[in-house]
């Protein structure tokens, strides 16, 4: 016996039988239409967040050696005698201004968070604070692209 004949035998007659069946391939078509789209929209997120992820490690990557460079001179700041110090200013604060313009900030060292700062080492002295910053760190909007190393007293 075909679905037809079956269908008839029940009471369905061949016009709600159609106007069912062209219901259902409605339903099946708008909800086979709406997955792709949900599909398509999620595609084009995870391409614009890999994009973004590939800008931000090419820009890091071309700004490392000028981070580097902006370490060696605070070490070498430290070293200089005092007299010296305000010629040696001007050029880091130029650094400093060519970092912002790319959008890389310095990493706070004036209170110790053990989610940004990497303890290098630690000298007992009876309280909790930042001793000495042996290297700078940096964050490029949110992100941490490069984690201050301190010396930790305790």
């Amino acid at each position: 016996m075909e679905i037809k004949e079956f269908l008839n035998e029940k009471g369905i007659e061949d016009e709600t039988l159609q106007s069912m069946l062209e219901e259902y391939a409605d339903v099946k078509w708008k909800d086979k239409y709406l997955r792709l789209a949900a599909d398509f929209d999620n595609f084009k997120r995870r391409s614009n967040d890999e994009k973004n992820d590939i800008r931000l490690k090419e820009k890091v990557n071309s700004l490392n050696s000028i981070l580097e460079l902006d370490n060696e001179l605070e070490i070498a700041f430290k070293m200089i005698p005092d007299e010296s110090k305000h010629l040696f200013q001007i050029f880091m604060d130029k650094m400093t201004k060519i970092l912002k313009s790319n959008g890389i900030e310095t990493i706070q060292t004036d209170e110790y968070d053990s989610d940004i700062h990497e303890v290098i080492q630690v000298i007992e002295t009876g309280e909790e604070k930042i001793h000495d910053v042996v290297s700078k760190g940096y964050k490029l909007g949110d992100k941490v692209i490069k984690y201050p190393k301190i010396v930790l007293s305790k």
